[in-house]
This record gives C-alpha cells, structure tokens and sequence, in this order.
C-alpha cells in the first residue's frame, strides 16, 4: 500500500511537470484513439485521458466484429418478428419519430482487459481502454 501511494505520488508529481512543461510552450497533447484494427474498426479509449465522468464521442472505444455496411437511411427498414403477437417492420423515419429516452450509461466490451490474460485467449487484444460512459438515446 505504500509502494501504491508513493508511486501515486511520483507519478502525480511527473504529470503536473509534463502538463506545466506543455503549458509553458504553448504545445497542447491531442488525445487520440489507440487503434488496434482498421478494418473491422477496433480502437480503445486511452483511459490516460479521460478525467471526467462521461467520455466525449471523439474518445468512446469502438469495437466492431465486421466492417461497416454500406448505410443508406432511406432504405433502412427494422423487422419485429418471430415470437411476437403482430409482426411488423418500422422506418428509421418512423422510428426516429417515437417517443424517446436517454440514458447515462457505461459500455464495456467482454474483452476488456484480455491483452493482460494469460495465456493469451483468441479475439481482439483490447487493453483497459475498452470500457466508456456516455450519453445513449432510443425508442422506448
């Protein structure tokens, strides 16, 4: 506990040095993604940076099995099928005309942290940057 608190402290000490140094010459860090694939987009949160409680969307981690579809709002149609009473097939047109709600809430990939794992378990080697809170907005 004392080792965690002293290198608490030094590592404290070092950031407020690094910031009054880059404060001091007018240069300015720049907070970036840290991409692990392109395609499909997987890139984690640099957890270094984040200081507040929500993370901006610029900083949100992305995690992405496949490439993105070809999108075209227009064509977007979301079916409502199997076990339910009445099947049926709504717009984004429609959908973005329901009733809606918005929430604050944490997001974390299964496979946060699975670069740490050993032995080392098959899927994308996330970090501890695979976990963001932000704002969430859909129908109800």
């Amino acid at each position: 506990m004392i080792f965690l608190s002293f290198t608490y402290k030094c590592h404290k000490t070092f950031l407020k040095g690094v910031i009054h140094l880059v404060n001091s010459h007018s240069h300015k860090i720049k907070p970036y993604l840290t991409t692990k694939t392109l395609v499909p987009e997987n890139q984690e949160t640099p957890i270094h940076f984040v200081t507040e409680d929500l993370v901006s969307d610029k900083l949100f981690y992305r995690r992405n099995h496949f490439p993105y579809p070809a999108f075209a709002s227009s064509f977007y149609f979301l079916p409502i099928e199997g076990e339910v009473q009445t099947p049926t097939i709504f717009s984004l047109e429609q959908i973005y005309a329901m009733p809606s709600k918005t929430k604050k809430v944490v997001l974390e990939c299964s496979g946060d942290k699975q670069e740490l794992f050993i032995p080392k378990v098959f899927g994308e080697q996330m970090g501890k940057g695979a976990i963001s809170q932000g704002i969430w907005k859909g129908v109800r």
